[in-house]
């Protein structure tokens, strides 16, 4: 199972889903890998923040920034892997989406973040009409649930749901500081003790991502 994390828009927080999403597969007891495919090397970063720390589950990661990519990423071996997609139209870009099995497409919560983001997903529904089984989910991340903008999301993510043949995740991340702490100190919000909010918040994402890629 390969599932890449992946937007053409930048500042949405692909790396701190994927670094969180990827310990949280190991801490579920899954054979998950993390690959960098993103040359700002945020994912590679993160493992090295988390190598020097003995007393947490450590992730194989691996930094493929090459077009080969839809082929190396299948050859590695862990089940799953979660692939950090860098934020710009490459064959790096597109090789991550050939060969995944599950694209998240994380976006923030507002109408020009929204039309930012359907570059990429008409990419997405070109592909699929060769890649029949790829999934994609839009995912609302670093929500604030008190704004306009929030409010006014339901009806915007309905018509992108409709226009790109594509679901929306039920779980919504919020703006949490708690996240800004994973990149800087290679530390899950799952591993976090500080907000038990923010774990139950991921734990409900994270199990959703498990059925949807049906993994058991």
């Amino acid at each position: 199972m390969i599932i890449s994390i992946l937007n053409q828009k930048g500042g949405t927080g692909k790396s701190t889903v994927a670094c969180n999403l990827a310990v949280a597969f190991r801490l579920a007891g899954y054979d998950a890998a993390l690959v960098d495919a993103d040359k700002q090397g945020t994912a590679a970063q993160f493992r090295a923040f988390r190598k020097v720390n003995t007393g947490v589950v450590q992730v194989p990661t691996f930094q493929i920034l090459t077009d080969t990519i839809d082929d190396d990423v299948p050859k590695l071996g862990f089940n799953p892997v979660i692939i950090d997609v860098g934020g710009h139209d490459s064959r790096v870009f597109r090789g991550s989406m050939v060969c995944s099995d599950v694209v998240i497409v994380p976006i923030q919560p507002s109408g020009a973040d929204i039309w930012s983001t359907e570059a990429t997903l008409t990419i997405l529904q070109d592909l699929r009409k060769y890649h029949k089984s790829l999934k994609v989910f839009g995912l609302l991340n670093m929500v604030n649930p008190l704004t306009k903008a929030m409010r006014e999301m339901e009806d915007l993510t309905k018509a992108i749901e409709e226009d790109y043949n594509i679901r929306f995740f039920e779980t919504r991340l919020i703006a949490r500081v708690q996240y800004q702490y994973t990149l800087t100190t290679g530390l899950s919000i799952l591993e976090q003790s500080s907000d038990g909010k923010a774990k139950a918040e991921f734990e409900a994402f994270f199990k959703e991502v498990c059925d949807v890629a049906e993994i058991k």
